[in-house]
């Protein structure tokens, strides 16, 4: 049964021809959607629909348009279905195309002969600049309607955002010559994006505490990231950006391939035994896969159960999910939160250790809401590990402060990575 406010957002898509649904993580964006769809074929409004999604959520559409609208008949579309034949056979015999953005690339050229009723982009926010290939192939897409999926409408600059709206309306709401205050670029964006918080519309949320859990690095580490530090304005002026010293850095502190043991992995194992032994289960994320390589072989070790999401296919991406949703013995989930914090549910779990975050905070906010969503029964437990007297201590802080500065435009206005790092870096304390 939908909720009173999902109700409401399914009334707003059917009554919105060009639209983006940007609720906060968890609040079932994918759920109203369907029901939206379902409503617009069973009123003989659309006739057909293609849904594009990353990868790794595709099969997700298809459970949940199998839960909420079983009468809806859909097909996958495959990468080795890159013909017109192929495509106009599953379009005649389902109605319902669901594709990913890669694809939709290299197939353009046999899209162009469909006008499509309905197309719906999950994860809109990945069509983020005008001129790239997947932009241009959404935008030249021959649609009547189009809703946009997002739980982070801004993930780096709020022009991205703009200009799309821009190009999806065919009228200028990125005008450069008006002040560009938090609110005015609020108000302009306004009749195109539906946005609830779930502070807003829950009340049975789980209790979530943040641990920042400080790490020291080990001698042989130490030594090494003391000596990069010393030369880091020579790299940075060797190697042209500021970015390349801090991934060196942070590099260290997770522990690269030249390391036998880090600090990290250990503290992370330590972890891992204490939530294991309490019969929970946890994700491990991490945006920079090295960390994960060494997780793997200490689980190994210490003869943990575990399953990755990470330097697989999509097949057994999915089994990853199965095995951890349903076996109990299976208590650990490690993953890359490049590919793993969008579109997953994954409340069997009420323990989050990120090894590392990336720049900006919505990346990091979705990958903690695989968790913290609704279907949570436990209290959940976040842990943000970090080195002590090294950049990662300066990028905990910097990421607190943007939180703040996040909630002014629909939780998404940060500053852009090139100064960030040059504000790390230029920091005079280790």
């Amino acid at each position: 049964m939908l909720r009173e406010y999902q109700k409401k957002g399914v009334e707003w898509l059917i009554n919105t021809p060009v639209g983006i649904l940007a609720d906060d993580m968890g609040l079932g964006k994918t759920v109203q959607t369907i029901k939206a769809m379902e409503y617009l074929f069973e009123n003989e409004t659309i006739e057909n629909c293609i849904i594009v999604a990353p990868l790794s959520l595709q099969r997700n559409w298809e459970i949940e348009i199998s839960k909420w609208a079983p009468s809806l008949r859909y097909e996958r579309l495959r990468s080795s279905d890159n013909t017109n034949t192929a495509i106009l056979k599953k379009l005649g015999s389902s109605k319902i195309i669901i594709t990913n953005y890669e694809s939709l690339k290299n197939s353009t050229d046999y899209f162009k002969t469909i006008d499509f009723d309905l197309m719906i982009a999950d994860e809109v926010h990945k069509i983020r600049k005008s001129t790239s290939q997947i932009s241009e192939a959404v935008f030249n897409f021959k649609k009547k309607r189009f809703w946009g999926l997002t739980g982070t409408p801004i993930e780096n600059n709020v022009d991205d955002l703009l200009n799309l709206l821009s190009h999806l309306t065919g009228k200028n709401i990125n005008p450069k010559d008006k002040q560009r205050s938090p609110l005015f670029l609020l108000e302009l964006m306004k009749p195109y994006i539906l946005r609830r918080m779930k502070s807003q519309v829950l009340d049975e949320l789980p209790k979530v505490t943040e641990v920042d859990y400080p790490v020291e690095l080990l001698d042989v580490q130490l030594k090494e990231y003391s000596s990069t530090w010393q030369k880091r304005h020579e790299i940075a002026d060797n190697e042209g950006s500021h970015f390349s010293v801090l991934s060196k850095l942070r590099k260290i502190c997770d522990g690269g391939k030249e390391f036998e043991e880090n600090a990290k992995t250990l503290a992370t194992g330590e972890l891992i035994r204490k939530i294991h032994e309490n019969n929970e289960k946890v994700i491990v994320f991490s945006y920079y896969l090295d960390p994960l390589y060494g997780l793997e072989e200490l689980l190994k070790t210490i003869n943990i159960p575990y399953v990755k999401f990470f330097d697989v296919d999509v097949d057994a991406r999915e089994e990853s999910i199965d095995t951890f949703r349903s076996d109990a013995t299976v208590t650990v989930f490690i993953a890359s939160s490049r590919i793993a914090s969008e579109g997953l549910t994954l409340t069997e779990a009420n323990n989050v250790i990120f090894l590392n975050r990336w720049w900006n905070p919505s990346s990091n906010s979705q990958a903690r809401d695989r968790v913290v969503r609704i279907g949570q029964e436990k209290p959940v437990t976040i842990y943000n590990l970090f080195c002590v007297d090294t950049v990662e201590e300066r990028v905990t802080q910097i990421l607190k402060n943007k939180n703040d500065i996040y909630s002014k435009v629909t939780d998404g206005l940060v500053d852009d990575l090139s100064s960030l790092t040059k504000e790390i870096i230029d920091e005079p304390k280790n």
